[in-house]
């Protein structure tokens, strides 16, 4: 009786320009390029920049007003076009964010990155037949790109397309070979395609650089009980318990390896220490209906 999963967790597609960076912050009328405006407004290459830069700091209303005025004057930027389809989608408007998209690849069919994010739009609504040809068209135009390579693999993992999948991850990782969000989901995917030795190779490979990276000793222990290695498992679990003894995922998956050896009573016992922890309604009842069912069969 094993109804729950082990808690494996995957990252998902990696979205361009979503994240800010640690970029010097001004307020935007004291930005340096903004000075340089009022002085040269016809400067579009600068008004460009200095919504990039305003984009990096998380002024995402400013920096789309800086990238409409270079619009006004240079209506064929294809650059401007996805960027701006970027900020759209970060408020969640995914209809114009394609529109958008759709812009800067009419205005440059060449584009690598309106193609990559016309992509992810059709990824995000879960069309990822369609999503497919834009990512390939993405990686054929920008081969060293090691995001799209991500993201194509993503696309295909939804596919269940595991081995194309494994051999995006791969591709990613030739150009980014220390992403570990890449090395993490080529791992998960091995699992998926039942290939497990390369998957407990991949996340040893992980902890040797990342001794911190939680999902990863879950998933080995997953990995490792899957070998029937159901000591080294426990041995692993138990290792990282006192760094990880108030994280309810912890508990979830020592609750889920103790069950995969039939030990349902000290299963039980840890199921009720998940749930002196976890806040996720949802799991709760999950995780309660489970312990009653255990119950009963201990009962028997």
């Amino acid at each position: 009786m094993r109804p729950c999963c082990p808690v494996i967790f995957v990252f998902g597609f990696l979205l361009v320009g979503s994240g800010c960076t640690s970029s010097p912050s001004y307020h935007p009328q004291n930005h340096p390029y903004q000075q340089l405006l009022r002085v040269h407004p016809e400067l579009s290459s600068v008004r460009y920049q200095l919504g990039y830069d305003l984009y990096r700091q998380g002024n995402m209303l400013e920096a789309a007003k800086a990238w409409d005025e270079v619009l006004k004057s240079h209506p064929r930027f294809a650059n401007v076009y996805w960027l701006r389809g970027v900020i759209h989608r970060n408020f969640g408007d995914h209809a114009q964010a394609k529109t958008h998209f759709q812009q800067a690849l009419a205005l440059s069919p060449s584009s690598a990155e309106a193609h990559h994010q016309l992509g992810l739009e059709y990824a995000l609504e879960g069309n990822f037949a369609t999503a497919r040809g834009y990512f390939e068209r993405a990686v054929e135009l920008d081969p060293d790109a090691a995001i799209y390579w991500n993201n194509l693999a993503m696309n295909y993992v939804q596919l269940n397309d595991l081995p194309a999948a494994i051999q995006a991850y791969q591709a990613a990782l030739r150009h980014d070979p220390y992403n570990t969000d890449i090395q993490y989901n080529l791992g998960v995917t091995y699992v998926r395609a039942n290939q497990f030795e390369p998957a407990k190779l991949q996340f040893e490979s992980i902890l040797q650089t990342h001794p911190n990276h939680k999902a990863t000793y879950f998933s080995l222990a997953s990995v490792l009980a899957e070998q029937g290695h159901y000591d080294r498992a426990m041995q692993l679990l138990e290792s990282v318990r006192p760094r990880f003894n108030t994280d309810p995922d912890f508990y979830w998956n020592l609750a889920i390896l103790l069950e995969k050896q039939n030990q349902f009573d000290d299963a039980r016992l840890i199921w009720q220490k998940y749930l002196s922890l976890a806040s996720n309604s949802a799991e709760r009842q999950q995780v309660e209906t489970h312990v009653i069912k255990l119950e009963s069969i201990l009962n028997e």
